[in-house]
């Protein structure tokens, strides 16, 4: 018999859970992580926790790879203590052997194995209170779906697992899955009905983040005094309407028209909630939040204080670049690459992001611009973070198209003792030999391309090319 429940209960979240667990660094690339897992991100936040109370233990919820953690050791000025956390202990281990974190190992840089939905207090040494950097991880928490018809009447999203259940619509999650849901009249629970009737428009659908509650609440109940510093995707204002046939959940497993500060400000309702403004005009934005419980307020005043001098915009404007790069809406010029990458340090991520514009200013360009994209180039690779497969073939790239092939070769080869597994490494050493018409190592390359990535069109293209000028 059919079980429809709330979609917060749905197998949807475990199965997402266990894909995580699963599978290797790669499946980052999926999502636009680097927005908020960069160098100029990370030291906003060391600067912001050195501000506040610089021997307060930092506590990361959702350390995924390991580059957040490793550019904010970087940042930080004096010795604290930093615990690295994640939900798959395979993922711990991954990161415990990185030599990136050997400056800080047995210091003051730890390893724990933590599910924040089921809070379990770390150890720290410090006395101080604790201070959470959630990052990125709100939207992946479980969500519970909801509704609003005329009337104020509200309906809950209800989902099944079912895969040939009738009488249901379908949230398609990607081009290969759907889940089956339906929305019901249900209890909801009174603080909840309240919020939705209070925030949102007839006909709206949208979504609260009863995961990220449930963690907050959990953190709150072993930490009286606590402050919790996170990014996050999607904070539409209450006033944008956003309406729409059925109910949408994003490829990454967040859901989309998603509330989570809102949410947590009236629903949570912590003693403070400092947040990065947010464009109503756009339909993906990253907040940047600051929020905390068991203050006096002349500590709040000093908290608040460093949050103004720190943020400035600064983060918000650095994500909606990010976002707008990712997205591959903007067509930068080329003083505006540079000014941002010399503003930003030189962030690799953002270099990243940069690239496709990059490649078409250097097509055009002349001898003056290369000897700056040099000077570009050099800085990007002083930043390199061993975990980051893509930033090495994208400066090869680079060389490359400026007709620097030593250059390009040289970075290449000094990066295959690595022996690395990675698509873009692969598949820029058989755009790079296919110039030099090293046919068989270009095909080669091609191939092992192909094996990550059968899909790519552009892949199977240069492999056929070069698979006939070999013969």
């Amino acid at each position: 018999m059919e079980q429809w429940k709330p979609l917060s209960l749905s197998a949807f979240w475990q199965n997402q859970a266990n894909y995580y667990k699963t599978q290797d660094k790669s499946i980052w690339q999926e999502t636009p992580h680097t927005v908020t897992n960069n160098a100029f991100i990370a030291k906003k936040m060391a600067d912001i926790c050195e501000s506040i109370s610089p021997e307060s233990p930092v506590i990361e919820i959702g350390s995924g790879i390991g580059e957040f953690a490793y550019h904010f050791c970087k940042h930080r000025q004096k010795p604290f203590e930093f615990l690295c956390t994640d939900y798959t202990k395979i993922n711990l281990q991954k990161l415990e052997s990185l030599q990136d974190f050997n400056n800080w190992r047995y210091a003051y840089i730890h390893f724990h194995q933590l599910d924040c939905l089921n809070y379990q207090p770390i150890p720290v040494k410090a006395s101080s209170f604790p201070i959470f950097i959630f990052n990125y991880v709100f939207d992946t928490l479980p969500h519970d779906g909801f509704i609003k018809l005329a009337n104020n009447n509200i309906q809950t999203v209800l989902t099944c697992d079912a895969k040939n259940s009738a009488d249901h619509d379908l949230i398609h999650l990607s081009s290969h899955h759907k889940l089956p849901f339906r929305t019901e009249k249900r209890p909801i629970h009174p603080l909840i009905e309240d919020y939705i009737k209070s925030h949102w428009e007839s006909a709206q659908q949208l979504t609260i983040p009863v995961g990220a509650l449930n963690a907050l609440a959990q953190i709150k109940k072993h930490h009286p005094k606590a402050i919790i510093l996170f990014n996050d995707k999607t904070c539409q204002s209450p006033n944008a309407l956003s309406y729409q046939d059925g109910f949408g959940l994003q490829k990454e497993g967040s859901v989309s028209c998603t509330v989570n500060t809102h949410a947590i400000r009236h629903l949570f309702q912590p003693d403070f909630l400092l947040e990065t403004p947010v464009d109503p005009t756009f339909d993906l934005n990253i907040s940047t939040g600051l929020l905390g419980w068991g203050f006096a307020k002349n500590e709040t005043r000093t908290i608040n204080n460093a949050w103004m001098a720190h943020q400035q915009n600064t983060i918000y404007d650095y994500a909606l670049i990010n976002r707008e790069l990712a997205l591959e809406q903007s067509k930068l010029s080329y003083p505006l690459i540079k000014r941002l990458l010399i503003q930003y340090n030189h962030d690799p991520y953002l270099f990243l992001n940069c690239t496709q514009n990059l490649y078409h200013h250097i097509h055009i360009s002349n001898h003056l611009l290369h000897q700056d994209v040099r000077r570009i180039l050099s800085k990007v690779k002083t930043q390199h973070f061993s975990q980051n497969d893509r930033l090495i073939p994208a400066i090869s790239s680079c060389y490359r198209i400026m007709n620097d092939i030593s250059s390009s070769e040289a970075l290449m080869r000094t990066y295959s003792l690595s022996n690395p597994k990675d698509y873009f490494y692969h598949k820029e050493m058989a755009q790079l030999q296919f110039i030099q018409k090293n046919h068989e190592e270009a095909l080669a390359a091609s191939a092992k391309a192909l094996l990550i990535k059968s899909d790519c069109k552009q892949m199977h293209s240069l492999h056929s090319q070069i698979k006939s000028m070999a013969k």
